[in-house]
């Protein structure tokens, strides 16, 4: 069944249901119910059931007022589709993505974009006598975009750095460059780590006030490559074969732009634990040299 043809069942039974004042029923409770109600039902509780999963990350999601705010979300999408007019489907669902870009890049960027200007360009490419070469635009807009990035990330990483060196001088960290703090803390036991070698490396990552982060590293690396995060690689050279050492960073010299994959901001100091151990016959070229 296309999903356009399941949202207009949905809509219609939703239409019907929202003049009852006993929304909330189980499936047994519904009278004289056809095979369409009951694939309506059972959509319904998959999004439902999606929401409380959602909600168990984001505790603002799981209050009643919220619960509710989002039924009558849904009641007001699911009443505003027209089944004859997929101009206006599609104009909708192009206002409400808007909707929500310009509130992200409020948040991301702090630019409050116009809703008005947005609307005039749309208009303007639609009137127009000839369509738009959609390239020249496209390069327009990656060429301000990329400005904003640029500013962006100049920001992040100036607030990334003071708030590192802040926490590093609470935990007496000493510095190594900008954006890293550490050291050894055990005794010297082997060789010095440089670029080339190949390690395995024992890492624990935790937030400054001491949570466990979870994120995936290989256990073996080699010192140098490229995909290897530059405070890590760093960090990896002030050791030596055997040793461990403690280290201060911040989110955004790990991960940049991705530090909310982690439930970061890229302004937080993430702690490193890491003991390092040249591959053995790694460790036995370096005692040769």
């Amino acid at each position: 069944m296309k999903i356009k043809s399941l949202l207009a069942m949905a809509a219609g039974a939703l239409m019907l249901a929202s003049c009852s004042t006993n929304e909330g029923k189980s499936i047994d409770q519904l009278e004289n119910a056809t095979a369409g109600d009951s694939l309506v039902y059972y959509f319904g509780e998959i999004n439902g059931a999606q929401y409380l999963t959602t909600a168990k990350n984001d505790s603002t999601l799981a209050t009643e007022a919220s619960k509710q705010a989002y039924i009558k979300g849904v009641k007001d999408g699911l009443n505003s589709f027209r089944p004859e007019q997929e101009s206006y489907n599609r104009g909708v669902m192009l206002g409400l993505q808007m909707a929500r870009n310009i509130s992200s890049f409020k948040e991301d960027y702090n630019v409050q974009l116009n809703k008005q200007v947005f609307i005039q360009g749309l208009v303007a490419a639609l009137n127009s006598d000839s369509v738009q070469n959609i390239n020249d635009v496209q390069k327009e807009f990656n060429r301000i975009m990329t400005d904003f990035n640029n500013n962006k990330e100049k920001i992040d990483q100036d607030a990334a750095n003071v708030n590192l060196e802040k926490e590093a001088a609470k935990l007496k960290l000493a510095k190594i460059n900008d954006s890293l703090y550490g050291g050894a803390i055990s005794r010297n036991v082997g060789a010095p780590i440089k670029n080339g070698d190949a390690v395995t490396a024992k890492i624990s990552f935790t937030t400054a006030a001491g949570k466990e982060l979870q994120i995936p590293l290989p256990t073996s690396v080699k010192v140098g490559a490229r995909n290897l995060p530059t405070p890590l690689n760093d960090a990896l050279l002030v050791l030596q074969d055997g040793q461990t050492g403690k280290f201060a960073t911040s989110a955004f010299a790990l991960f940049g732009r991705r530090s909310e994959q982690f439930d970061l901001q890229p302004k937080d100091v993430v702690i490193m634990t890491i003991t390092a151990n040249l591959d053995a016959e790694q460790g036995d070229n370096n005692e040769q040299q």
